[in-house]
């Protein structure tokens, strides 16, 4: 394959020149002091990352990554899976190995994100390297460092930490390719393509996103390479595609047979837009109302001014700039139809935010002081938030279960309502038995529907629920927030339970006063001798 772009000519501007010949004139920090930085922010972010690595218990989907490969096994992740679970078997294979290695504690299954977000540390200051000078990539990686989204994701057991290595790799091989035409950086991004869409679904429509500003950027660009740019790019983006067919079908087929099991995501709003930025901004458990979406509202606004009086070079706008905001149009427009812009897919997008970041407060501009200030201010909060008031940010299933187990342990009948999974219930409470699964003809997915019945759960509905306690059983009921609309099809129907333990949590999506029930436990008869 031919390089992107050939000869003397470069495809980037001149504005990128003159940043690499301005890195030469600045003074950039020499090797001796660029050592002890990098070993400090290396540093920062270790500690971080493992900073209350327990504390909050695993909620409902970091248990299912540790059950998903254990219940149903590689043949079904590769097959049958791929069209009922959202997430492409990859991070499960990887967690699976390293539970073998460490266990499956929460540090151990945490651990994992926490060394991808490692990984991401190095390749954040690679790409801000690559569009712009040393101390701009040092303050890049110092800020992915303390970044509040990232140290939040870093500590969960799921994949959405590891998206940002893939999303990484492309961004870099894109960089590097528009500026050298090398076919390796081709190929780096084209590695990083495929990996990441086997990540995550939602990346797809990154590489949309990577395709739609790379073609605009060699289409407007003034060079007798152009055509075979254009050809070299899509030659490889046409492999790519070749390579993520599998997944493409799995995705159309999990579209088609299982939009139940995304029926809990309530239909997007302007407010939930602006409440996910903040979220990637300021951090998961910043208060949205305040202070998150000020800060947020006034940093990215200063970043805007400070862009445009600095002057960004056109190849560092379409690589931190475009392609993120493309992604993120093209999530909002999906999720028009069904809603899948949710914090956590914008994970990866902490990348390219902290190396704009870093630009915005280094490279010389009038808007330079305030970018500092409120960066200082957004991020400072975020990680007050993140480090001293993290409780309630994840249902607290361990606490609990704890106090519930006793009664658990002596019950006629546990009933977990509809899109309740029973797998937290079997992590913290071990040894209870007698489960049913309250079920709904409109509640699909793997977990509503595949787990209970391969863990061997009968079902039971909500009236058969009112009668057993009316006859004087033991009944008790566990249901997470999704079930919150379903419990007063019981409540109305069956006397006041006598027993009730709950767990409050952040609401991020409305940024409400008062937080609802991340997750409630209701016992009846529970004072009575258990009808076995």
């Amino acid at each position: 394959m031919e390089p992107l772009t050939t000869g003397a000519t470069s495809s980037c501007p001149s504005a990128d020149a003159a940043a690499r010949s301005s890195a030469m004139r600045d003074g950039s920090l020499t090797q001796t002091r660029f050592v002890p930085i990098a070993i400090a922010i290396f540093a920062v972010a270790l500690t971080l990352r493992v900073f209350h690595l327990d504390y909050l218990s695993l909620w409902n989907d970091e248990v299912f990554s540790r059950y998903y490969y254990d219940l149903f096994g590689p043949r079904f992740l590769l097959t049958t899976g791929m069209t009922i679970e959202p997430t492409p078997p990859l991070y499960y294979f990887v967690l699976q190995g390293w539970m073998s290695l460490f266990g499956h504690g929460a540090i151990a299954l945490r651990s994992l994100s926490v060394l991808a977000s490692l990984i991401v540390l190095p390749l954040v200051y690679a790409i801000a390297r690559e569009v712009s000078t040393r101390n701009v990539a040092l303050v890049a990686a110092a800020l992915f460092a303390v970044s509040p989204m990232s140290i939040f994701f870093a500590q969960e057991a799921r994949v959405y930490m590891m998206t940002a290595i893939p999303a990484s790799l492309m961004l870099l091989g894109i960089a590097r390719c528009l500026r050298t035409g090398s076919t390796a950086d081709l190929v780096l991004y084209g590695v990083g393509a495929v990996i990441a869409m086997y990540c995550h679904a939602t990346l797809t429509f990154m590489v949309t996103a990577c395709n739609i500003v790379v073609i605009a950027y060699l289409l407007l660009t003034p060079s007798r390479e152009r055509r075979l740019a254009l050809r070299n790019w899509i030659l490889g983006n046409a492999v790519v595609a070749v390579l993520a067919v599998p997944l493409v079908f799995s995705m159309l087929s999990n579209i088609s047979h299982n939009a139940g099991g995304l029926n809990w995501i309530p239909p997007i709003s302007m407010h939930d837009v602006i409440v996910h930025v903040t979220a990637l901004v300021s951090g998961m458990i910043t208060p949205p109302r305040f202070p998150g979406v000020e800060l947020t509202v006034l940093l990215l606004l200063v970043l805007g001014i400070a862009i445009v009086m600095s002057k960004m070079p056109r190849r560092t706008l379409a690589v931190l700039v475009a392609i993120p905001l493309v992604y993120f149009a093209l999530v909002v427009m999906v999720s028009l139809k069904q809603t899948i812009l949710l914090p956590r897919v914008l994970c990866w997008l902490t990348v390219p935010l902290c190396a704009l970041l870093a630009y915005a407060v280094t490279a010389p501009s009038r808007a330079r002081l305030a970018a500092r200030v409120m960066l200082a201010l957004t991020f400072g909060a975020g990680l007050y938030y993140q480090l001293a008031v993290a409780d309630g940010a994840k249902s607290a299933y361990r606490q609990v279960f704890a106090q519930a187990r006793p009664g658990l342990l002596q019950a006629d009948e546990v009933v977990i309502t509809p899109y309740t999974s029973p797998l937290p219930l079997m992590y913290y409470a071990p040894g209870v038995d007698h489960l049913r699964k309250w079920r709904d003809p409109q509640v699909g997915g793997i977990e509503p529907v595949q787990i209970p019945e391969r863990l061997g759960i009968s079902v039971i509905d909500v009236r058969q629920v009112s009668a057993d306690i009316k006859s004087g059983k033991a009944v008790w009921l566990v249901a997470d927030s999704p079930d919150a609309r379903f419990l007063p099809q019981l409540l109305t129907t069956a006397p006041p339970p006598e027993r009730h333990y709950e767990s409050m949590c952040h609401d991020l999506a409305q940024g409400v006063d008062q937080p609802p029930s991340c997750l409630v436990v209701y016992g009846w008869n529970v004072n009575r001798n258990p009808v076995k």
